[in-house]
């Protein structure tokens, strides 16, 4: 995800993690936002790291530690879940 431009723009504006407060605070506002299109993409994404994290162990991750840090993908912020992050910027198969 530190790759990905576009989920880099979105969760940098400050919408997204609005959104994301929402949805953990109400879960039942999921539905509303994956269908919008200014954020369908960005929760689809996140959804996916989601479900890789927690096959892999379940550790926390904030919106902040998939940024990467100034406009430089050369120094993104990187941790125990290296192996995930390529792995999410990769759409499933259908």
């Amino acid at each position: 995800m530190h790759n990905d431009d576009d989920f880099q723009r979105d969760a940098t504006d400050g919408k997204l993690q609005r959104v994301v407060d929402a949805v953990q605070a109400n879960p039942n506002t999921y539905a509303k936002y994956a269908a919008a299109p200014a954020t369908a993409d960005a929760l689809a994404k996140l959804q996916r790291f989601h479900t890789l994290v927690k096959a892999n162990g379940g550790a926390t991750v904030s919106i902040h530690q998939l940024l990467r840090k100034g406009n430089d993908k050369t120094t993104a912020v990187r941790g125990p879940l290296d192996g995930l992050w390529s792995a999410c910027e990769t759409p499933p198969s259908p």
